[in-house]
Formats: C-alpha cells, sequence, structure tokens
C-alpha cells in the first residue's frame, strides 16, 4: 500500500469560513507561547527588577496573539493551494517566513512605532530593520513554517476529521534533504 504524502494529504482537507476558529485560537496561543520561550532564552527580561541569566522568565503581549493568529492562518490557507503544497519544503518555508515577518513588521510599526507600544524592539539584533524584524528571527521563522503546516493540517484532522494525519518528522526530514 503507498503512504500518502502530505502534499496529498492537503488536498483532501476542506476549509470554510467556520473552521478557521478552532486554528486561529490553538495557533495564536502556540505563537505567544513560541515568543515566551524565545524571550526567556534570550534573557530579555535580564537586568529588569534585578532579575539574572538562567531566570528564563519571557514575555509577550496579547497583540502577538492576533499577530500569530493570522499568521498561522495565513501559512495554513496558502498550505491549500497545490501550488504551495507541491513545491519544496524550503520553498514554503520561505514563503512562511515572509508571511510572517510581514505580518511583525507591520504589526511593529503600527503597535511599536505609530501607537508607542513598545511591545519589542530588535535594535540590538544584527541586520534588523527598524527593530521590528531582523534576522535571527527570520531563521527562527524559517525553521518553524514546518510547525505550522503540520500544525494546521493536524488541527483539522483533530477538530473536523478533515485530512490523514502525518508525522511533523516528515516535513523537517524533507527540509533536512532539500525535498
Amino acid at each position: 500500500m503507498l503512504m500518502q504524502s502530505p502534499g496529498q494529504v492537503y488536498k483532501m482537507k476542506i476549509v470554510t469560513k467556520h473552521k478557521i476558529i478552532y486554528p486561529f485560537l490553538v495557533m495564536g496561543t502556540v505563537y505567544i507561547f513560541i515568543e515566551v520561550l524565545f524571550k526567556a532564552l534570550m534573557g530579555s527580561m535580564v537586568g529588569v527588577l534585578g532579575i539574572k541569566y538562567l531566570s528564563f522568565v519571557g514575555y509577550t503581549s496579547l497583540w502577538m496573539f492576533i499577530v500569530g493568529a493570522f499568521a498561522g492562518i495565513l501559512i495554513g490557507q496558502l498550505n491549500n493551494k497545490p501550488k504551495f503544497y507541491n513545491s519544496k519544503i524550503i520553498s514554503q518555508c520561505f514563503i512562511g517566513t515572509v508571511i510572517v515577518l510581514t505580518l511583525e513588521f507591520a504589526s511593529g510599526m503600527i503597535l511599536n512605532v505609530w501607537l508607542h507600544c513598545n511591545l519589542w524592539s530588535y535594535s540590538n539584533l544584527p541586520f534588523n530593520i527598524r527593530g521590528q524584524i531582523c534576522l535571527p528571527f527570520a531563521i527562527a521563522w524559517f525553521l518553524l513554517t514546518p510547525l505550522a503546516i503540520w500544525m494546521d493540517d493536524f488541527l483539522y484532522w483533530i477538530f473536523y476529521n478533515d485530512g490523514k494525519l502525518y508525522s511533523l518528522w516528515s516535513l523537517y526530514k524533507k527540509l533536512i534533504l532539500f525535498k
């Protein structure tokens, strides 16, 4: 029996407007969890109120829930298009990274620059653009795009019984092997 590739599995997913509610909620939650984790590991709170390295204190804003949810939904919806899911995973990762960086830059310009919410600043990181996006996080989002693709399919499978289950490792294996 032939196993279906993830690209073939994606084709079976049926998407309607009401079916983005659970993925929206889960993707937003995962996104803010990743933000808190990254900031904790990078020591972004070190020096505030005497917080030391190895304290692993992170933070985020609820605005990032919305940004992350939209990023996940956009990557997931793009994942329903044959031109996207039939392309190599490395191409999918580049497109996913562009989606996340575009949303982060736009939200950063609105929230941080225009509204002065000061939610984040990557000014001290290399290759940043106006302190809103930077190369290190671009690399991180590139590596996390397979997770977003898999999670979208997994959520549709678990909540709506659409598609077929496959492993997250299968996407990362393709990325490692440049398939």
